[in-house]
């Protein structure tokens, strides 16, 4: 009887494996076909008018709406003189066009209710959460608020001011001091003593500094968002106020189970500043948040909704309101936070001028702080070319029947013949590889040990790397795969302040984020992994764009951007990051999928190319992988205009190799139909790049709805013609959806047309 049920059962499971077998072989028969083409080159689509460019400016007068007052307080700075009103500390300066700008607005003609005007007025507002009230009811203090004391004492190049809440008997001291390098503004976290019921929440640092009322001054403001935005002032607005935190979202104050939710690549705030024109070209203010801004949240209030004023500013984060789970059945009781993060704010106010006065003069600012920072260095090896960027992957695992499968996508001596075919066209080839351990591009990490033997060994990388100008093998060092064996959940998982982990679910498996410890041990065990391989550096894709907190081990937000700053400082290899915050630039040889538009919310004018401003020319640039462009010909003349060097995901098996994974959204990356692109697409825009390779931008101009003119620091130009006719501009006739590259008064580029 036994005998029998075993037999049957070994005859069903056969079965099984046979009907499995069969259609293994006819899914390796269809993965064998041709990918998804790509759209074609030559297709010439109709240019839209819209905030996903730049649009033309006007260029009318600004004249100041306010006049300095006599009767205020006047003091003799570095940056001129300071009319200081001391029962409110807000402040007048002008700046050396004698163009007055004011920390507060005309509050006596704009209709605001008495209440309003003190608010408006006052210099520092805070919120404080009320612990006598069974919810931590929110109270909203100000300088001119009821029963608010405050001591005001000049100092050099400037005042201190320390300040009593009426209501929450909160103290905080601010000071400001107006240097040559701009106003500096700090409020110490030492400084902040709280007493009694009320605990600090957050802080307002004068929100109203250079607001404008409606449309009356031409210019906009500047928000780092994705790439770069601006908003052109407007008379009145029915968008909400629009508020987002720097860098990622805070993912520790949330019940959320997949924080992919949370997140979309090219939307974040980039980098810890902001701006305000008051007449392009003319007169501006750029700050810039030199601490404090991993707690910050970027605030726009537009006219017609609080007050008839566009205002810019940064709310800082102290305490937060949470969700505490007490059951399985996810019911929660919400909580204040108790211990206050350590914000020490910080914040410089840089007054440009003239030719410097738009968006183009906030990023050169910005680059030239981070020189003087050490964060950025100038690049000098001369190039012939602009580098292509060619992703590929070695393994991929999937679920099977049974037991998982891993499918070779491309091996090291396959990826060689890829570079090989390419380089008699294309001279400047870089390599990121992938999936190069047995965990395979999906379920690897935190961990990197040796190559697997799927894909070659040592002696085929050193063949690999004799054919590439450089060889990254790309990690993730942050985020454990449920599939992974390098960590243990119950010791090495970072939690949230709920005591939950932080989660992002992919396609067949979860990711979770890591302690720092484990972070830095894992990432140094791999370190000492791959440096027995000739590999130029890591490719890192995690560590630049997610900053977390651990509560298990009291890490906070600037002790983590610390910790992966230090942790990358002293590699003697190359660090390519993917879609990184500016606190990590300091840190990287490369940037891998630079954004390229703002997230384009409707309150948005245009998309402006911060990010390639202040980097271009200081570290290799590269655009996310062309294979997936939907118009390929406005995507390529973006990377022109933007200076971002090409990048394609190629691999020698099709793509429908990676459906049933968490790659499934290659739909096309076979090189055999890739190859005609790859051509097309990098001749096409090397013809442009390769005259300005280790360049700075230091001028970017719209002529004309659709027209851009790019000036470089070699005193090459670049006219990028977005529109599907050809156009006059300046004397150059720039063909339909084409560019022209202009050196010594001479035209030097060549390509014309092409297609695929």
């Amino acid at each position: 009887m036994r005998k029998t049920l075993w037999l049957k059962v070994t005859s069903v499971i056969l079965s099984i494996l046979v009907i499995f077998s069969i259609n293994h072989v006819i899914q390796s028969a269809f993965v064998e076909t041709s990918d998804q083409a790509l759209p074609s080159f030559s297709e010439l689509t109709d240019y839209v008018s819209s905030n996903r460019f730049t649009q033309t400016d006007d260029l009318t007068l600004a004249t100041s709406p306010y006049t300095l007052n006599p009767e205020q307080t006047i003091i003799d700075t570095e940056l001129g003189m300071v009319y200081l009103d001391q029962s409110s500390l807000a402040f007048m300066v002008q700046n050396e066009n004698g163009y007055v700008f004011s920390s507060t607005i005309d509050y006596e003609t704009s209709g605001l209710s008495p209440n309003w005007q003190r608010r408006v007025r006052s210099g520092i507002h805070i919120y404080s959460y009320n612990t006598n009230n069974p919810n931590n009811a929110r109270t909203e203090e100000f300088i001119l608020s009821e029963n608010t004391s405050k001591s005001v004492q000049i100092i050099d190049n400037g005042f201190e001011s320390t300040i009593t809440f009426g209501i929450s008997r909160i103290r905080l001291t601010v000071r400001v001091q107006f240097l040559t390098e701009g106003i500096f503004i700090e409020i110490p976290n030492d400084s902040i003593v709280e007493s009694g019921n009320h605990k600090i929440g957050s802080i307002y640092v004068y929100p109203y500094l250079g607001a404008v009322k409606g449309d009356t001054t031409p210019g906009y403001m500047f928000i780092p968002d994705g790439v770069g935005a601006l908003i052109r002032y407007q008379v009145a607005s029915t968008t909400r106020q629009y508020t987002k935190e720097f860098y990622n979202p805070n993912f520790s104050f949330n019940m959320e189970t997949d924080l992919n939710r949370m997140t979309a690549e090219g939307t974040a705030l980039y980098a810890p500043v902001f701006g305000m024109v008051h007449g392009i070209d003319q007169n501006a203010i750029f700050a810039t948040i030199e601490s404090g801004a991993e707690n910050g949240i970027l605030t726009i209030n537009f006219a017609g909704t609080l007050t008839p004023y566009n205002a810019i500013f940064t709310e800082f984060i102290y305490r937060r309101i949470y969700n505490q789970p007490v059951d399985k059945a996810n019911r929660f009781i919400q909580i204040m936070q108790e211990k206050r993060n350590p914000v020490d704010i910080k914040i410089r106010y840089q007054l440009l001028t003239n030719e410097n006065a738009n968006y183009v003069g906030m990023a050169k600012a910005y680059r030239n702080q981070l020189i003087e920072q050490n964060q950025l260095i100038k690049q000098t090896a001369t190039r012939d070319n602009s580098p292509l960027k060619l992703e590929s992957i070695g393994l991929v695992k999937n679920e099977g029947l049974l037991f998982a499968e891993t499918n070779v996508m491309t091996t090291l001596k396959s990826l060689t013949s890829i570079v090989k075919s390419l380089n008699s066209e294309i001279d400047e080839i870089i390599v990121a590889y992938q999936g190069f351990t047995k965990s395979g591009a999906t379920w690897d990490g935190p961990v990197y040990e040796g190559l697997s033997n799927r894909i070659g060994g040592a002696k085929d990388i050193e063949r690999l790397k004799a054919e590439v100008g450089e060889l990254y093998f790309v990690t993730e060092s942050l985020k454990a795969s449920s599939r992974s064996g390098d960590y243990q959940s119950f010791r090495d998982l970072a939690k949230k302040i709920n005591e939950q982990t932080y989660r992002f679910q992919e396609y067949d498996h979860s990711r979770y984020l890591l302690k720092h410890s484990k972070v830095t041990s894992s990432f140094n065990q791999t370190l000492k992994s791959v440096s027995r391989y000739a590999v130029d550096g890591l490719a890192m894709s995690s560590i630049g764009n997610t900053l977390y907190a651990d509560y298990g081990t009291g890490v906070s937000l600037s002790e983590s951007m610390r910790i992966f700053q230090d942790l990358l400082k002293g590699v003697e290899k190359k660090i390519a990051l993917y879609d990184a915050y500016a606190y990590m630039w300091g840190t990287m040889n490369a940037y891998f999928d630079v954004p390229m538009y703002s997230s384009q919310y409707l309150s948005f004018s245009d998309t402006v190319p911060f990010i390639p401003i202040v980097l271009n020319g200081y570290m290799d640039l590269y655009g996310a992988n062309a294979n997936f462009y939907d118009y390929a010909r406005d995507q390529l003349l973006r990377s022109i205009d933007y200076g971002i060097n090409i990048s394609f995901m190629v691999t020698e098996a099709s793509s429908k190799k990676l459906q049933d994974t968490g790659l499934s959204g290659i739909y096309t990356s076979r090189f055999t139909d890739l190859k005609p692109a790859i051509l097309t697409y990098y001749m096409f825009v090397n013809d442009a790049l390769k005259h300005v390779q280790n360049q700075a931008i230091v001028d970017r101009t719209v002529l004309q709805t659709g027209v851009v003119k790019v000036v470089y620091e070699n005193q090459t130009e670049i006219y990028i013609n977005y529109l599907n006719q050809s156009v006059v501009v300046e004397g150059r006739t720039i063909e339909q959806k084409h560019f022209v590259v202009i050196q010594n008064g001479i035209e030097v580029s060549t390509v014309k047309g092409g297609g695929i």
